[in-house]
């Protein structure tokens, strides 16, 4: 392992849910998640990390759910640093701290602490946070700068850090979530604040979709380098059709759509590609009286373009809710191109239902 190299994950939400999106087509984002949890292993190993950092919303329904990875990275020699978010309760914070009292390697700072482990040549200081953030800020505001004798990270939840405030107490990485899109910003020379996005993006109150991964940083003769690395599983793309534009086209969106992926789909559509930073869209121009035959064909080309990735329709109306039973629908791509009735039904739902429809 290299001490002075992390991987930054955030916002796991990792509970066990037969969650109604994913019904038809058997997804579930627990086992996603399983499966990424269960991948950083691969990660530490292949990049080296000397320690994994978790910036709150653990939001579990079990400890054990997460403990096995847990496990699992500590064996691999390789250091663990745990705050809380909002989502976190005390009880479920309680049952983690209990049962996983005098691992080595693995620190749970419910309480603000500062910790120098000899075996990494960064410190970690780290603060959780309560329901609604209350108070927060507040206490963020009482810090006063730490005596660094290494690089020194500040591990928290909230995002929303006053600038001034982060370039007094001087740690060289805030490591923040709650938000569910990655972003890395630098603060000033050498002093930067990443969030990694949330572990998966099947599951999200707008059920909007990005590329989800972990944040590694490297310490490097007191310089941090940070990147920004996607997970290896299937991505979530969102494909809806928006008759709300006012004009006398349709727009035809796709999020999470890559530049490679936005150069095919314009060879069938006209359209452009545009780049969110921490997502591309591509944006297609669709006639109004577009016949619904030619643009089911259309979408079955796009969806070919997206084999191994997991599509999710917008928002659903009452209308739509009321007919199958459940809300949001969330299909693999391949399922969609080889089941004719679940093609039919993800069709009839990439419609806006309002111009207000997330």
């Amino acid at each position: 392992m290299k001490e002075n190299r992390f991987l930054h994950i955030s916002d796991l939400h990792f509970f066990d849910s037969d969650h109604l999106k994913s019904k038809k087509d058997g997804l579930s984002h627990y086992e996603i998640k399983r499966q990424i949890l269960g991948d950083i292993s691969s990660i530490i190993k292949d990049y080296h990390i000397g320690a994994v950092i978790i910036s709150g919303d653990l939001e579990l329904d079990s400890a054990g759910n997460l403990i096995q990875f847990l496990f699992e990275w500590l064996s691999l020699n390789c250091k663990v640093f745990i705050v809380f978010g909002e989502h976190d309760t005390r009880e479920s914070r309680a049952e983690l701290i209990l049962k996983t009292m005098g691992l080595s390697g693995l620190y749970i700072m419910d309480e603000m602490a500062f910790v120098e482990d000899d075996d990494l040549e960064f410190n970690v200081f780290g603060m959780s946070c309560d329901s609604k953030q209350n108070g927060f800020l507040k206490k963020f505001g009482y810090l006063t700068p730490q005596l660094h004798t290494k690089p020194a990270i500040l591990l928290t939840h909230p995002c929303d850090l006053p600038i001034s405030k982060m370039k007094q107490l001087g740690f060289n990485y805030y490591a923040v979530g709650h938000i569910h899109y990655h972003r890395i910003e630098r603060v000033e020379r050498n002093i930067y604040i990443g969030r990694p996005g949330h572990l998966y993006s099947l599951w999200d109150g707008n059920g909007k979709a990005w590329p989800v991964g972990a944040i590694i940083g490297e310490f490097l003769d007191g310089d941090l380098e940070l990147s920004w690395h996607p997970f290896s599983q299937a991505q979530t793309v969102r494909l809806f059709v928006d008759p709300f534009t006012g004009m006398d086209q349709n727009t035809l969106v796709i999020e999470n759509c890559t530049y490679e992926m936005g150069q095919k789909i314009s060879r069938l559509v006209e359209g452009e590609w545009v780049d969110q930073k921490f997502r591309g869209i591509f944006k297609g121009h669709l006639d109004s009286d577009i016949e619904s035959s030619y643009l089911a064909a259309l979408i079955r080309e796009i969806l070919e373009i997206f084999p191994n990735e997991i599509f999710v329709t917008p928002s659903d109306s009452y209308k739509m809710k009321k007919k199958y039973g459940y809300s949001r629908g969330v299909f693999r791509a391949k399922t969609l191109l080889s089941d004719q009735e679940l093609f039919d039904e993800y069709f009839e739902r990439i419609f806006k239902a309002s111009n207000k429809t997330q």
